[in-house]
This record gives structure tokens, C-alpha cells and sequence, in this order.
């Protein structure tokens, strides 16, 4: 990772003015609707040059640190985290996230409840950890059943997503039997043309939910919005939700920041190594932004398959109307490439996603 002074933003320059323009466009609505003047918004920064400075953020000449943004937001009613990915913090958006899923894990300690995921020597893993291949199977140390899905003490801390597959045709294709010899080397080809038989069978509809804590599954969700791959698609209404997550979500990163003080001194120098890796592709200067962009969002939709595999496929197929697939042909093109075709998802309720006691 880049060492020595840190630039305040990952955004290129002429990238500034777009958000200046709409911290602008903040204090425009407050200045109507309650005569916010430039002055009071200097003096809720505890700035006491001349408007210079303001005028200088709103037109993009200069951004404003994350500390002064933080009060910014403060002064004109906004959401810190959408400032924060609109001025391209993503070093603060990383702690948001590793933040959160410290919070979620608090949460599984709390509840005695974790996934089914072992280390590969087939003991436990870490409750964060069991959550990678199922999510969470165990609540109060008792399997999950549908009626603790729809339970409203479960649902007031963890979010169940859903996505749901509708009957279709699948060519099914048997193969003539093996014989197994003592010593034998069994080499297995599954080329189509050496089958005894093929069909087209109609596979049922289905469903496959997989449940989270909420910070998790919030932390995976803005991961996915915030990052798409090279070659994803936005659902229509993709970017307003966004933003209404912004809004809503800025309380319980508060409380995850918050928690988390109180518990341990600091934060660690460093997070994730997946997060981290996602900021040294945004620290590489040798590519353009929005190349290192995409660069990054391998790495973090890795991180958000090391949490919970099946919830970032929900998350991704709420998200994406269609998905990337690197080296596909029209002729070729496999079933990761329809999923979002195929396999259908909604965008979770940003109040059930955000909303517990």
C-alpha cells in the first residue's frame, strides 16, 4: 500500500466538481427552506475564514477532508455515507464496512448463532467465518427452521434474503457405468458425445433463502452497489435505492464505530486483507480511475463471497440486471452470464435491511 501523505480522495480532479455540485446543491435546499446561510455553514465547521473556502468545495477547486465533511453533513442534514462514496473516501467506506461486520459478529456471539461452514480440517470455524457456504443454520445454538425465518425476534436482528428460481428445462445427461479396478487409474471425461443418454427435463421452481445479521448483510449489499464488476448492468431502479441506503443506513454504522471504540483502543492499522487489497488497487496510479475501479471490485466482491457466498449472490442479482462474464461468446455464454435472466431477486427493504432494536 502507498505509504507517506495519503490524498484526501481517491477521485481524480475533475471528478471534484460533481460533488462539489451537489453539497452545493444541499445547502441550496436548506438555505430556502430554513435560511441556512454560507456563513452558519462555516461557523458548523468551525471555519472562520471568508466564503472562499465554501465556494471553493461547491465549484470542485478543493475537496473537503473527511473530518470537515462529516461536519458538513452534520450542518446541512446529509448523509455522511453518501458524501463519502460520492467524493470517493474509500478508505472511510472500507472502515464503514469492516465496522459493520465487527458489529455482526458481536451480534452472533450475543445470540449463540453461526452458519455451517468448517476450517479445512473439518473442525469449527469462527462464527463469522461459518457464515461463507450457507449462512446462518444456528440461532440460540438450535437448527433454523421456516418458523424461526418468519419469527419477529429473529427478523428484528437478522435479514433473510431470497431469490427464486422459476421452473425450467435442464438437459439431463447420463453417462454408461464406471468399473472400478484395484490399482487402476480412472481417468473422467464428461464429453456429451460419449453419453448413453440425454434429455430435457423440467426442473420446479424454487427458492433459496439465506439469513444474515443485519450489519453483515448491509455491509455486503452497499459492497455490491457501490462496486460493480466490469460489465454489470444496474437494475433501473439500482441508484435511487442506493441512495436511499445511504440515508438510511448512516445510524448503524454510527453505533458499529461507535461499539467498537468501546471495546478495543483504535482501530487496526489495517483492514481486511481482501479490503486492503481493494484500496492498493485504488492506490495504483498506473491505471486510469476507473479502470483501478473495477480492478477493485474483484477484490471486494471476493471479500463479500468470504463472508457469505449465497447472500452476495442474492445481493448481486437484486442489484444487476445482467452480469459480467469474462472471455463469454453470444454462442457460448454460460449459465453465470443468465443468471440474473433466470434466477430472480428484489432489492431487500431498506427498513427491514436497517431497521432493529
Amino acid at each position: 500500500m502507498r505509504q507517506g501523505r495519503r490524498e484526501p480522495t481517491y477521485l481524480p480532479p475533475e471528478e471534484w466538481a460533481k460533488a462539489g455540485a451537489w453539497l452545493e446543491a444541499l445547502w441550496r435546499d436548506r438555505n430556502r427552506s430554513t435560511g441556512l446561510s454560507k456563513r452558519a455553514v462555516l461557523v458548523g465547521i468551525e471555519y472562520e475564514g471568508g466564503t472562499n473556502r465554501l465556494n471553493d468545495y461547491f465549484n470542485g477547486k478543493r475537496p473537503p477532508k473527511p473530518k470537515t465533511l462529516r461536519k458538513l453533513c452534520k450542518t446541512l442534514g446529509a448523509s455522511y455515507v453518501e458524501a463519502v462514496a460520492r467524493y470517493g473516501y474509500y478508505r472511510e467506506f472500507m472502515a464503514f464496512l469492516d465496522s459493520l461486520v465487527w458489529l455482526g459478529e458481536q451480534w452472533l456471539e450475543e445470540d449463540n448463532a453461526r452458519g455451517g461452514t468448517l476450517r479445512p480440517d473439518k473442525k469449527p470455524a469462527s462464527r463469522l467465518q461459518s457464515l461463507r457456504d450457507l449462512g446462518l443454520i444456528y440461532w440460540k445454538g438450535q437448527p433454523i427452521t421456516r418458523d424461526i425465518l418468519r419469527d419477529e425476534t429473529f427478523l428484528n436482528r437478522y435479514f433473510v434474503g431470497v431469490w427464486n428460481e422459476p421452473e425450467h428445462e435442464v438437459i439431463q445427461v447420463q453417462y454408461a457405468p464406471i468399473e472400478f479396478k484395484p490399482g487402476a487409474t480412472v481417468t473422467l471425461a464428461l464429453d456429451p458425445s460419449a453419453a448413453v443418454k440425454q434429455e430435457i427435463v423440467v426442473a420446479p421452481a424454487s427458492s433459496t433463502p439465506t439469513a444474515l445479521p443485519k450489519p453483515i448483510a448491509l455491509a455486503i449489499m452497499l459492497a455490491v452497489l457501490v462496486f460493480p464488476r466490469r460489465g454489470d448492468l444496474y437494475e433501473d431502479e439500482a441508484p435511487d435505492y442506493q441512495r436511499r441506503l445511504y440515508l438510511a443506513s448512516g445510524a448503524m454504522i454510527e453505533e458499529a464505530d461507535d461499539c467498537r471504540s468501546q471495546t478495543r483502543t483504535g482501530r487496526p492499522k489495517l483492514p481486511n486483507p481482501l479490503l486492503r487489497r481493494t484500496l492498493e488497487a485504488l492506490d495504483d496510479t498506473t491505471r486510469y480511475f476507473d479502470a483501478r475501479r473495477v480492478v477493485a471490485a474483484e477484490h471486494i466482491m471476493a471479500w463479500a463471497d468470504q463472508l457469505c457466498n449465497p447472500f452476495t449472490h442474492y445481493a448481486r442479482l437484486a442489484a444487476f440486471r445482467h452480469w459480467s462474464e469474462a472471455g463469454s461468446r453470444v454462442s457460448t455464454v454460460t449459465g453465470y452470464g443468465q443468471m440474473p435472466q433466470r434466477r430472480k431477486a428484489e432489492l431487500p427493504s431498506i427498513e427491514a435491511l436497517t431497521t432493529y432494536s
